[in-house]
């Protein structure tokens, strides 16, 4: 498991959500709260760039950079 995995694994248990379901399409605040915190932490703790982190997350890597700012 890369590192990415066990930070969007240890998100979405904190958030009372699967790893598969904060990575879907769901638009709900209930979804895309974690996912961005996941995003965020993926990129600090890793220091991967937009489009390594769009691939891991399943998002074009403009959806990704949204989540940095």
């Amino acid at each position: 498991m890369t590192r990415i995995a066990e930070i969007q694994r240890a998100v979405a248990a904190h958030y009372g959500l699967t790893r598969e379901a904060m990575l879907g399409d769901r638009r709900t605040t209930h979804h895309t709260a974690p996912r961005y915190v996941a995003i965020y932490l993926a990129h600090r703790i890793t220091g991967q760039g937009c489009r390594v982190l769009g691939r891991a997350f399943q998002r074009d890597h403009t959806a990704i950079s949204n989540g940095l700012l």
